[in-house]
């Protein structure tokens, strides 16, 4: 099974870039205070490889500080989305793997990869990355998992009902089990296993918190139906009616849709049918995770964190 293909669908393509978290400007400077703190010099540096670069999200934030910029994604959709979105005459998106980078040895200032290295292959993706790498150059990591919600109801922040909310969205975002757990498990441990195996002492960590004051229903709609688990539990469900009953209803596609399963539930918990569409909001709080490491050295024969 080629887990680096589940982000082909064209639903989730459309909506991860709509409705996935932008990184902001504390995230870059996290970045490059590190950066500029182990490079000893300031920006613009040579090269950045954006490895796993989706949509181009990650991508864009980084690019202004880079005299060239190489993104790649296995997904041949994202690419495409990438590709339309690209304003930087310096930036060159392509298809490709992480594990492998067109790039001569050690002329990397930056490897990037944001909400991605849970896909790659680890032991060859370290072997890559220090082959590219100056160096003085750094490796970064990041990622999220879902946001934080707190209801905001007639403009009353209701944090008692946070929990309720957040359950419901975890429940609904991975029902039905269509989620490789490894993966998952490696997200929800913010990158601790990676972190582990970085072949180096040099390494940190940091967070940032992205707080989205006023998300709506259907925003939160959107980012569900941009995860992998929700798009092949919604492929799997349409697969056993079409089975069963040789044909998929409209009506059939709304049972099983876990979107509107996590509307119905929310507006019955909360009591939401007393509010106007407009009273309804989230406050969403992603909290990003990033990983930075320099001064990797990963033999050729070695298993990453053994070095």
């Amino acid at each position: 099974m080629d887990l680096h293909r589940f982000y082909e669908s064209e639903v989730i393509v459309k909506d991860y870039i709509k409705y996935r978290p932008n990184y902001n400007d504390e995230v870059r400077n996290v970045i490059l205070e590190y950066m500029i703190e182990v490079a000893g010099k300031s920006p613009p540096f040579d090269l950045m490889v954006d490895l796993g670069c989706g949509s181009g999200q990650a991508t864009n934030l980084m690019a202004p500080y880079f005299k060239k910029v190489l993104a790649s994604d296995i997904s041949e959709k994202q690419i495409e989305m990438a590709r339309a979105q690209n304003k930087f005459d310096h930036v060159t998106y392509s298809v490709g793997r992480a594990e492998e980078v067109d790039v001569e040895d050690h002329c990397v200032d930056l490897v990037l990869s944001a909400a991605a290295a849970q896909w790659f292959d680890l032991t060859r993706f370290l072997r890559e990355v220090s082959r590219i790498i100056k160096s003085d150059g750094c490796l970064v990591i990041m990622g999220y998992m879902e946001p934080k919600l707190t209801p905001v109801l007639s403009g009353q922040r209701r944090s008692e009902l946070a929990d309720v909310t957040n359950d419901a969205l975890c429940k609904w975002m991975y029902y039905g089990g269509k989620i490789d757990t490894t993966m998952h498990n490696e997200m929800v441990s913010e990158y601790s296993n990676i972190y582990a195996k970085l072949p180096t002492s040099e390494k940190c960590s940091s967070h940032v918190n992205i707080v989205y004051p006023s998300f709506s229903l259907a925003q939160i709609k959107g980012l569900m139906r941009s995860l992998d688990a929700v798009d092949n539990y919604h492929k799997f469900k349409a697969q056993e009616i079409l089975a069963a009953k040789g044909n998929v209803s409209e009506e059939d596609m709304k049972l099983f849709d876990v979107t509107e399963c996590f509307e119905k539930e929310i507006k019955e918990k909360l009591g939401l049918d007393k509010f106007g569409d407009a009273q309804v909001v989230f406050e969403a709080v992603y909290r990003i995770f990033i990983r930075m490491a320099h001064k990797l050295s990963f033999m050729p024969d070695s298993e990453p964190g053994n070095n």
